[in-house]
């Protein structure tokens, strides 16, 4: 039981201090989020735009979203902000690392 209680608070460090996995910040609640009346492709070429500043940013699409994921230099996921397309625009969700915080790129693109 003693090395359960060990494994939780181990892994729940990895995820706030930038050694997270693409899978551990998936499994969170979102950080933040974040709704604007620019379309999906504009919204995320203006974030991936700012997360660019910060890092190296990896891009995935798919059917009606874009997922950009910002690493670190050692290549860890530091922070992923998925961009959606809605009715009256797009809507980002951002999960990210206690040492990066994506709140004012998203919100000078909004």
């Amino acid at each position: 039981m003693r090395g359960i209680w060990l494994s939780i608070p181990a892994a729940a460090a990895a995820a706030l201090t930038g050694c997270a996995t693409i899978y551990d910040l998936d499994n969170r609640r979102p950080d933040g989020r974040y709704v604007s009346q620019r379309s999906m492709a504009e919204l995320a070429g203006c974030v991936s735009s700012g997360m660019r500043n910060l890092g190296p940013v990896d891009t995935e699409r798919g059917d009606g979203f874009t997922r950009l994921i910002l690493r670190t230099q050692a290549g860890n996921p530091a922070a992923i902000a998925t961009v959606r397309a809605t009715a009256g625009g797009s809507n980002v969700s951002v999960r990210q690392t206690i040492n990066y915080s994506l709140g004012p790129v998203i919100q000078r693109c909004l």
